[in-house]
Protein backbone atom coordinates (compact mmCIF):
# COMPACT_ATOMS: atom_id res chain seq x y z
CA UNK A 1 0.00 0.00 0.00
CA UNK A 2 0.69 3.41 -0.28
CA UNK A 3 1.76 6.10 2.25
CA UNK A 4 -2.19 7.15 2.42
CA UNK A 5 -3.13 3.82 2.41
CA UNK A 6 -2.33 2.46 5.57
CA UNK A 7 -4.10 -0.78 7.18
CA UNK A 8 -0.93 -1.10 10.42
CA UNK A 9 1.14 1.32 12.35
CA UNK A 10 4.02 1.17 13.87
CA UNK A 11 3.92 1.18 18.19
CA UNK A 12 2.72 3.82 19.50
CA UNK A 13 0.61 5.42 15.90
CA UNK A 14 -2.56 5.02 14.94
CA UNK A 15 -4.65 5.40 11.66
CA UNK A 16 -5.54 8.92 10.90
CA UNK A 17 -8.55 8.49 8.54
CA UNK A 18 -9.23 11.63 6.66
CA UNK A 19 -11.92 10.64 3.73
CA UNK A 20 -10.06 8.01 1.49
CA UNK A 21 -6.83 8.85 2.73
CA UNK A 22 -5.53 6.54 6.19
CA UNK A 23 -2.15 7.69 7.40
CA UNK A 24 -0.02 6.57 10.33
CA UNK A 25 0.43 9.64 12.66
CA UNK A 26 1.59 9.27 16.72
CA UNK A 27 -1.24 8.99 19.02
CA UNK A 28 -1.86 11.77 21.26
CA UNK A 29 0.50 13.24 23.55
CA UNK A 30 3.72 11.79 21.83
CA UNK A 31 5.48 13.04 18.88
CA UNK A 32 7.11 11.95 15.72
CA UNK A 33 10.70 11.73 16.28
CA UNK A 34 11.11 10.43 12.56
CA UNK A 35 8.88 10.61 9.77
CA UNK A 36 10.24 8.29 7.51
CA UNK A 37 10.07 5.06 8.87
CA UNK A 38 7.70 6.83 11.48
CA UNK A 39 8.70 6.60 15.06
CA UNK A 40 7.29 7.88 17.23
CA UNK A 41 8.59 9.50 21.02
CA UNK A 42 7.20 7.78 24.20
CA UNK A 43 8.26 11.11 26.06
CA UNK A 44 4.85 13.18 26.21
CA UNK A 45 3.57 16.39 24.75
CA UNK A 46 3.63 19.53 27.27
CA UNK A 47 0.25 19.05 28.77
CA UNK A 48 -0.99 21.96 27.28
CA UNK A 49 -0.96 20.35 23.63
CA UNK A 50 -3.05 17.81 22.61
CA UNK A 51 -0.71 16.79 19.44
CA UNK A 52 3.18 18.03 19.15
CA UNK A 53 6.10 17.48 17.43
CA UNK A 54 8.31 17.50 20.25
CA UNK A 55 8.20 18.08 24.67
CA UNK A 56 8.46 21.51 25.03
CA UNK A 57 5.59 24.02 25.64
CA UNK A 58 5.92 25.38 22.31
CA UNK A 59 6.21 22.56 20.15
CA UNK A 60 2.23 22.22 20.05
CA UNK A 61 0.42 21.12 16.95
CA UNK A 62 -3.53 21.01 18.17
CA UNK A 63 -5.01 21.94 21.16
CA UNK A 64 -7.33 20.98 23.79
CA UNK A 65 -10.76 22.07 23.93
CA UNK A 66 -11.56 25.80 23.34
CA UNK A 67 -7.87 26.58 23.47
CA UNK A 68 -6.11 28.51 20.55
CA UNK A 69 -3.03 27.60 18.89
CA UNK A 70 -0.73 30.70 18.67
CA UNK A 71 2.40 31.65 17.35
CA UNK A 72 5.44 32.14 19.08
CA UNK A 73 8.33 34.74 18.78
CA UNK A 74 10.76 31.84 18.50
CA UNK A 75 11.42 29.98 14.63
CA UNK A 76 12.10 26.18 14.58
CA UNK A 77 15.00 26.54 11.29
CA UNK A 78 14.90 22.85 10.59
CA UNK A 79 10.92 23.34 9.63
CA UNK A 80 11.45 26.97 8.76
CA UNK A 81 8.02 27.89 10.91
CA UNK A 82 7.30 29.44 14.01
CA UNK A 83 7.15 27.49 17.28
CA UNK A 84 3.76 27.53 18.47
CA UNK A 85 1.80 26.84 22.08
CA UNK A 86 -1.85 26.34 23.46
CA UNK A 87 -3.37 29.62 24.96
CA UNK A 88 -6.47 30.07 26.97
CA UNK A 89 -8.20 33.10 25.65
CA UNK A 90 -9.20 35.37 29.19
CA UNK A 91 -10.51 34.82 31.23
CA UNK A 92 -10.40 30.98 30.81
CA UNK A 93 -7.16 28.66 32.21
CA UNK A 94 -6.70 25.48 31.53
CA UNK A 95 -8.03 22.66 33.86
CA UNK A 96 -7.26 19.28 33.96
CA UNK A 97 -10.33 17.00 33.21
CA UNK A 98 -8.11 13.75 32.74
CA UNK A 99 -6.75 12.03 30.39
CA UNK A 100 -8.06 16.17 28.38
CA UNK A 101 -7.44 19.37 29.47
CA UNK A 102 -9.88 22.42 28.89
CA UNK A 103 -10.34 25.86 28.58
CA UNK A 104 -12.65 27.38 30.99
CA UNK A 105 -13.73 30.00 33.44
CA UNK A 106 -14.84 27.48 36.06
CA UNK A 107 -13.73 23.08 36.38
CA UNK A 108 -16.29 21.46 34.13
CA UNK A 109 -16.05 17.75 33.44
CA UNK A 110 -15.17 16.74 29.70
CA UNK A 111 -17.68 14.65 29.47
CA UNK A 112 -19.97 17.10 30.30
CA UNK A 113 -19.03 19.60 27.79
CA UNK A 114 -18.91 16.77 25.00
CA UNK A 115 -22.74 16.04 26.06
CA UNK A 116 -23.66 19.56 25.07
CA UNK A 117 -22.20 19.30 21.54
Amino acid sequence: PGENECLTCPQDAEISANGNDKKCQCKKGYFAESLKPLKCRKTPCHFSCKLCDGPEENNCLECWTNALLVDTDEVDASKNRKLRKCDCPPPNILWETSPNYICSEKYVKFEDLENKK
